[in-house]
């Protein structure tokens, strides 16, 4: 309910004053970008030291055996 409320107050405003209310936009969307691609790089590191850590010690004879 609280989200429906605050869509509404940003669309309000961005109509009432387009101008700062396609930068208030800009600056969400690229704020958005920024945290999803830190997110994104924190979780790539994360499983890529997971996959060190359980990978096996010796790698497997030719054959598989």
């Amino acid at each position: 309910m609280l989200s429906g409320i605050v869509s509404l107050l940003f669309g309000a405003l961005v109509l009432a004053a387009p101008g700062p209310g396609a930068l208030a936009m800009v600056w969400l969307i690229s704020l958005h970008a920024v945290l999803t691609g830190v997110l994104l790089l924190s979780l790539g590191l994360r499983i890529r030291r997971a996959a060190h850590d359980h990978a096996p010690d010796q790698p497997l004879a030719a054959g598989g055996q």
